[in-house]
């Protein structure tokens, strides 16, 4: 686990206008908003079934969500390989003076027991060597310097609930945010303990 970042409060993320599950969610988020309980804490059994979810991301995400008692709406999905145009602050910087080789990003909203949602991103950053990759991670995981913005509008990620591996010479990025009801920060970080093994598409 490497939780994000090193640092005091700031975002990750782009601090435009939060406009909740406006393109992100949908319907999920409607249908999470009209019947959210209670408290969804990672103590809800969610921890013990944490091992099973992280050896199921690693091949099949859609069965990861499950073992987390998490339904899945419908995913948000970009590629390219310009990441300084997807980026701001010094994580842009770090793009204009070492350009990737490929950008993917995916944005899941995810529906909880109680009803809440939550919204996990997911940043797949290719470069030519490991060690720009390596690079790159120890800068992100800097809070407040920066970030990748998501796929699509409606969530701001605070970057407080974040994970960050290397892959090769890849650096897989994962970031959850609660969008509606009440979730328990415990549950997001081992969220995004889960999506950062996604395989790179």
């Amino acid at each position: 686990m490497a939780g994000r970042r090193i640092g005091g409060a700031g975002g990750g993320s782009d601090k435009g206008p939060r406009r909740a599950g406006a393109v992100l969610v949908g319907a999920v988020l409607a249908v999470g908003a009209a019947h959210s309980g209670g408290l969804v804490s990672a103590g809800s059994g969610v921890t013990a079934r944490a091992a099973d979810a992280k050896k199921a991301a690693k091949s099949d995400k859609g069965n990861a969500w499950s073992r987390l008692g998490m339904r899945v709406g419908k995913t948000v999905k970009r590629s390219g390989a310009d990441c300084a145009a997807a980026a701001f602050g010094d994580i842009r910087t770090f793009f204009l003076r070492t350009p990737c080789r490929s950008l993917d990003r995916k944005l899941y909203p995810l529906t909880l027991d109680n009803g809440a949602v939550v919204a996990v991103s997911v940043v797949w950053v290719g470069f030519r060597t490991r060690g720009q990759a390596e690079d790159f991670r120890a800068l992100h995981r800097i809070h407040g310097n920066g970030d990748i913005r998501p796929p699509a509008p409606g969530v701001t990620f605070t970057g407080h609930h974040y994970d960050s591996r290397v892959q090769g010479t890849s650096v897989v990025i994962a970031e959850t945010e609660a969008v509606s009801g009440a979730v328990d920060r415990d549950l997001l970080t081992t969220v995004a303990e889960v999506a950062v093994l996604f395989p790179e598409p």
